[in-house]
């Protein structure tokens, strides 16, 4: 009996020791073979974008780290330390093409469930670091660079089981960020709009865990004066 209670304390310390990793596609540790990646793909037919949003791989899950398991302080993702995250949804092109001269794409955030966060993770080339910048702060657009890319979602002790962000995909000048229009000034593109969805785990808030902690220790305590 007595081996058998080391072997599960020396268990639970090992689990509580952790290890450094590095943020997973899915959330916590689960990697891209685990949960795939769920495209919005954007195209382009040259009078309006349109989103094609890949509705065959299931919702995306937000997750936080295994207890014990930490980001490394130093690297960009440390920001979604004590955070439930995931990246599997991407903007990428639904074909061959280009913007017209001297516009890009932007990605307006629409509406989002509050205490949904975004993070970049975007690159210029394949061997660049992502920087993990906040994003769609203070109403702020984000330009597309017409690459696949996996901006990350995050969520501070959950308290949902379900989290959305709404978007509008729209072409403007590369540099102003503004849409150009026509004499009667209405867009001169079409813009396109997609909502991601999320799903959660919820924490139990502090005060529902004390008071489950009381209601516990009461009934232990009733027991016990039976017992005794």
């Amino acid at each position: 009996m007595k081996y058998t209670l080391t072997l599960f304390a020396l268990a639970l310390a090992t689990a509580a020791q952790g290890a450094i990793v590095q943020p997973q596609m899915g959330g916590a540790q689960v990697t891209m073979m685990q949960a795939g990646m769920k495209h919005a793909d954007i195209d382009f037919d040259g009078s309006s974008l349109s989103i094609h949003l890949d509705e065959t791989v299931p919702t995306p899950v937000l997750r936080p780290l295994d207890e014990g398991d930490s980001f490394d302080p130093s690297a960009p993702w440390s920001v979604l330390e004590g955070k439930a995250y995931n990246f599997q949804y991407a903007w990428t092109p639904a074909s061959i093409w280009a913007p017209p001269s001297s516009l890009a794409v932007f990605v307006e955030q629409i509406s989002a469930t509050p205490g949904l966060k975004a993070y970049d993770r975007s690159r210029a080339s394949m061997v660049d670091q992502p920087t993990y910048a906040p994003i769609f702060e203070n109403g702020e657009p984000l330009r597309w660079n017409g690459m696949m890319t996996h901006n990350v979602y995050a969520v501070a002790n959950p308290t949902l089981s379900r989290y959305e962000a709404s978007y509008r995909v729209y072409l403007a000048d590369e540099l102003t960020g503004v849409e150009p229009t026509d004499t009667m000034g209405a867009p001169l593109y079409g813009s396109a709009t997609t909502t991601w969805t999320f799903l959660a785990t919820p924490v139990p808030e502090p005060t529902t865990i004390a008071l489950g902690m009381i209601a516990m220790t009461s009934a232990t305590l009733r027991i016990g004066g039976r017992r005794a």
